[in-house]
Order: C-alpha cells, then sequence, then structure tokens
C-alpha cells in the first residue's frame, strides 16, 4: 500500500518446484528476524496512471479525450496502488465520458474513504486497531501538529512523556522506551521518516496525509480530539483537554479547569493560567509580560517559554523546560533544586553567582547551552552528575594546559565550543557516542586526535573551526575509530593531507562530510575500501584535486563491486570519472531513498 514489506524473498530459491507463494504487509516485523525486508516506495504519478489506465481498460489504451483527466484523477490517488485500485473501480462502471470523470476528481477523496468497506480508510483503520493499546494514544497525538509539517522526533517524545503515554521499563530511561515506541509505529507504517541524523537515527518524522486524515477521523470518534469551528482544536483524553488555538486567538475561561495541555500558545494579553490545575503541558510561542500564577501549577510537566518565571520552583513535578529567546538567561539556584527536573534547554545561559553557594546535586541529564565563564561555573555544571547530553561553551580561563572533562561519565552526547588559550591535552568521558567539538584555540599537534579515535564507543564526529592545531598533516592509527559511522570535517583551514594507511581504520563509517576545508587536498584512497561506507559529500569551498578523488574512490568501487556510491558535491550528486562523458548530456540522478546495497549491518539510512 503506502509502504508495503516483501519479506522471504530468499526462501524461494529457484529450484524448479513451480509455484511461489509471497506476502506483503504494512507491519516490518511480521516476518521472522533473520529475514530481509524490501520496502516498497509509493508510486509515481506516471505508475499511478499505467495502473488505473490497465485497471479500467485491460488490454485496451485509454481513449485521447481522456487521458488528460485520467492522469489527474491518477497523481492525486497519493501514490498508494490501493487508491488507485479503488477509483479505477468506480471509473469502470461508469460511461467513458469527460464530464463524468471530471465529477470523480472533484470527489476522489470521499469515493477513497467512503466506499464501504473496501475504501481505503476502512483497510488503514484495521492498521489502527490491531495496534497495541499503549501505541494508541502516541499516534492520535500527531492531530495535536500542523499538517504537512515535520516533527522533530526529540519534541514529540518529551510531550509524549509530558502526556503519560510512555510506560517505564525496567533498566530503560523513559526516552528509550519512547524511541521504541516510535520506531514501532514507523516499521507498522504508520508514520514515516522525514529526516534522519548524523548517527541514521530519525531526526524528524511526518504522518501521510491519508494517515492524518484516519487520525483526524478517530480521535473524533473517540472524543481524543475534537474540532470545534474554525478557531480552535480541542483535545479529549483521560478527562482532560488539549487546547491548540490558531494565531490570534485568545484563551477564554469556560473550560479551564479541564484543560490539560496548551499547545503552541500565542498569549498577548493578560493571562492567568492558575485556574488549570490539571495542566501538564504548556507551550508558549508568544506572550506577553503580564503573566501569572505558573507556580500554580503543580501539575505540569513541560513548560516552553520566553522567560524562566520567578515561582519556577514551585513546579514540583517540571520534567522538561525550554527557553525560547535570543538573549542570554541568569539560570536562577532554584533550577537546580528542581529534583524532576531532567531537561533544561536555553540557547545562551550562564550560572547565576548565587548558584555557588548550593551544593545539592541535580537529576538533569539534558543540558544545553551552558557558559562557564569562570571557574566556579565549572564547580556548579559537576553537580549534574546524571547528565547524558550537554551543550556547553567554555569562556574561562582553565587552571592548567590540561582540559578534563571525564567527571561527566554519563555522557554520550557532547558539543563544547572551547575559547580558551594555551590547551595543550584535553581528555573527554569513556562513554562518548556523539562528540562536536569547535571554536577552539588548541596548541595541539595533529597527533593528539588519538585522544578522540581511542574512545571506544563514539560513533559521530564533527570537528569544525578547529584553530591552533599544530601541523598540515593528520595521520590516523591503527585500533583508532573502530565505532565511528559519521564523520564531518569543517572549516579545517589548515589542514592540506589526511593520511589512512588502512580502511581498518575507520572500519564502520558509513558517512564522510568535508565542509569548507579549502587546503585540504584530497580523501584518502583507503576510505574506498571501507566495505560499509554509504555517501561522501563535499561542501562550500574546496580544492578541485578533492572532487576529484572522490570520483576516483566512487570510480574504483564501481568497479570492484559494481555499487553506485552516492557522492554529493555542493547539492549535486556527480558521476564516476569513466562515466562522465555518457552523464553531460543527462544529470545524475540521486540514488533510491533509504536503499543502499553496501549497508552491510542490515540498517536503513536515507540520504
Amino acid at each position: 500500500m503506502y509502504g508495503i514489506h516483501i519479506c522471504g524473498m530468499s526462501c524461494f530459491p529457484d529450484n524448479g518446484n513451480g509455484s511461489r507463494i509471497m506476502f506483503t504487509t504494512r507491519n516490518k516485523d511480521t516476518g521472522p528476524s533473520n529475514c530481509k525486508d524490501y520496502a516498497v516506495p509509493s508510486l509515481s504519478n506516471e505508475e499511478c496512471w499505467e495502473l488505473l489506465e490497465k485497471k479500467v481498460f485491460g488490454n485496451k489504451t485509454c481513449p485521447v479525450k481522456l487521458i488528460g483527466i485520467g492522469k489527474k484523477i491518477a497523481a492525486n490517488c497519493w501514490g498508494l496502488p490501493l487508491a488507485v485500485v479503488v477509483i479505477a473501480g468506480v471509473l469502470s462502471t461508469m460511461d467513458k465520458k469527460k464530464n463524468l470523470w471530471e465529477e470523480v476528481r472533484r470527489n476522489l477523496a470521499s469515493l477513497v474513504f467512503n466506499g464501504g468497506d473496501n475504501s481505503v480508510m476502512k483497510i488503514l483503520e484495521l492498521s489502527y486497531k490491531h495496534l497495541p493499546e499503549r501505541l494508541k494514544p502516541c499516534f492520535l497525538y500527531f492531530r495535536a501538529f500542523t499538517l504537512h509539517k515535520k516533527i522533530r522526533v526529540g519534541k514529540l517524545l518529551r510531550l509524549w512523556i509530558s502526556e503519560g503515554f510512555i510506560h517505564k521499563e525496567e533498566g530503560k530511561s523513559v526516552e528509550d522506551v519512547a524511541k521504541e515506541y516510535l520506531m514501532e509505529l514507523i516499521d507498522k507504517d504508520l508514520v514515516m521518516v522525514a529526516k534522519r541524523g548524523s548517527d541514521g537515527g530519525v531526526k524528524a518524522c511526518v504522518l501521510h496525509e491519508l494517515l492524518r486524515d484516519l487520525c483526524s477521523k478517530i480521535c473524533e470518534d473517540e472524543k481524543f480530539i475534537k474540532i470545534e469551528g474554525r478557531s480552535n482544536i480541542h483535545s479529549v483524553y483521560e478527562n482532560g483537554l488539549l487546547y491548540r488555538p490558531i494565531s490570534g486567538h485568545c484563551i477564554t475561561w469556560s473550560y479551564c479547569q479541564q484543560i490539560r495541555s496548551l499547545y503552541e500558545v500565542s498569549q498577548t494579553s493578560a493571562f492567568f493560567p492558575g485556574r488549570m490545575r490539571l495542566l501538564r503541558v504548556l507551550h508558549f510561542v508568544d506572550t506577553s509580560d503580564r503573566l501569572t500564577g505558573v507556580g500554580y501549577l503543580v501539575n505540569l510537566r513541560y513548560l516552553v517559554i520566553k522567560d524562566i518565571p520567578e515561582s519556577v520552583g514551585s513546579l514540583m513535578n517540571l520534567e522538561y523546560l525550554r527557553v525560547e529567546t535570543m538573549t542570554e538567561v541568569c539560570l536562577p539556584p532554584a533550577i537546580l533544586s528542581m529534583i524532576k527536573l531532567r531537561y533544561l534547554c536555553v540557547p545562551f545561559a550562564r550560572y547565576d553567582d548565587i548558584c555557588c553557594n548550593t551544593f545539592q546535586t541535580n537529576n538533569l541529564e539534558f543540558l544545553s547551552c551552558i557558559r562557564i565563564t569562570k571557574p566556579e561555573d565549572e564547580k556548579i555544571l559537576k553537580r549534574s552528575p546524571n547528565l547524558r547530553k550537554l551543550r556547553c561553551q567554555y569562556m574561562c580561563e582553565l587552571p592548567s594546559s590540561y582540559f578534563d572533562l571525564c567527571f561527566h561519565s554519563h555522557l554520550d552526547s557532547l558539543k563544547i565550543e572551547l575559547y580558551v588559550f594555551g590547551v595543550t591535552e584535553i581528555s573527554f568521558p569513556s562513554n562518548i557516542k556523539k562528540l562536536s567539538l569547535s571554536g577552539c584555540w588548541l596548541n595541539m599537534p595533529w597527533e593528539k586526535m588519538s585522544i578522540i579515535g581511542i574512545l571506544e564507543k563514539l560513533e559521530v564526529l564533527k570537528l569544525g573551526r578547529l584553530t591552533g592545531l599544530e601541523g598540515e598533516r593528520w595521520d590516523t592509527r591503527e585500533g583508532e575509530f573502530q565505532k565511528l559511522k559519521f564523520l564531518k570535517l569543517d572549516q579545517l583551514q589548515d589542514l592540506m593531507e589526511w593520511n589512512v594507511e588502512s580502511s581498518s581504520h575507520f572500519p564502520t563509517l558509513q558517512r564522510l562530510v568535508l565542509s569548507h576545508c579549502k587546503k585540504l587536498q584530497e580523501i584518502p584512497c583507503k576510505i574506498g575500501e571501507i566495505e560499509t561506507l554509504q555517501m561522501i559529500e563535499i561542501k562550500g569551498q574546496c580544492a578541485e584535486s578533492l572532487v576529484e578523488s572522490s570520483k576516483l574512490i566512487k570510480q574504483h568501487i564501481k568497479d570492484m563491486e559494481d555499487e553506485d556510491l552516492p557522492v554529493l558535491v555542493n547539492g549535486k550528486f556527480i558521476s564516476s570519472p569513466s562515466s562522465e562523458s555518457e552523464s553531460r548530456s543527462e544529470p545524475s540522478k540521486p540514488p533510491p531513498q533509504g536503499f543502499f546495497k553496501r549497508n552491510h549491518d542490515g540498517e536503513h539510512n536515507l540520504v
């Protein structure tokens, strides 16, 4: 249908036994664990038309007068074979007249959705009905988001957790359980991947238009979400109310005591939310200065606001706090005393001087972006021993030339900008999986990069705007970067030569990105021998020889493995040297989305 998985192809060898049985499913985990599946993409408009013509006219061709309107009908079938078949069934019973086909085009949605038990909507509804109960509210929650808008996964998961949809499981963080819920919805083809991150994980997702309509219908039927008029959207569940007004609509108080969530509210008049004692989610996109009573929201779990309210310490159940502002925010001591606060995101934050008198540890797991401007700030940072993700800027003098971050033993993701002089040695926590290092003035030779290379769990590395590194050559060593999947070198102005003597230096590398490395002459040829390599991308100003080396790697893989490595240069896919002459008259096409033969670990990473 909209995502069909073909399983078990290797189970039917060509052994001359005659018939074969093949099954399709929207549920990825239907097949056995050792089964490879093939995700069938949606049909193109031309493919939809070919199927429609075949179903309506059989072996005959469509009359010329109906081709134009027929193609318009096919193009509006969302690339779904089932929708095409449903519409073909309607057209095949009608007189072959243009005005009648035009009427079908105008009423296409109602014919697809309301075609009895065989309608698309009825069949899609089965997918929802067969969902485990724990996943149903997670799927329906997509109705709270704007149509066609890509939804950031981190934000979605935090909202699910705040709403109480995620069940705790022993030995797993609640975020990890939420990710598993999302992956189940993706594997069942109820949610589509819209964007992937550098580690191959899902960064943004979206609902297919048909599933959006299904979601709306079920929400209304089950009173999970109810649309009233044109001015607002209500969501009812567990005797609570999610309210999402359109821009410029102000809140009234007729149902305040029922409201459980206020999402993307623009409030320019005086606002007192204290009556909403059931409120768990409060997300403001714009607020006036007359915002009072936030401290009464004792059940609040999720808060997005432009400034930290003075009464923030009263929010005893708050878990997620995001401050959306372009000015620096001074974090009050109350923030560090909030027992349940786990997520704190502020574009630019610094600790209040009074925080130095607070010796209590906190339970923060995510902190972004904190500025360390004096030695006392680092001592305060150490009072967050459970941090898993940290984004920070170091802007203070260090007591020595050795920069040590190993005190954060639980960190698995670190983005750091280091604006200090005289650093000759640096160390990172051993559990780091994602590391972004930039803005640094380092007095270190390239050999010291082995400090990063020996991190056993490192999967993503981004090096950007590093100045002060001594030398113009980087030699990697045996045994380094053994788990690395993604490598980005950005604005390394002095790097001219990169030497990799063996593919075993980066044995699991999947994607290489080189951005604005003006002096770098070429990509090491051994990079092309890495079996897991899926893509090379070059951005910005770079040497012509660097681009040529990427073409040679592409050609080498083509010659040795008969596989096409995608190479992207400033947004355009390029050809290998031997095929350039053949492809000059015709631009190269990108590879099929989500399909790479060279991926040996079974993952499906989209371009």
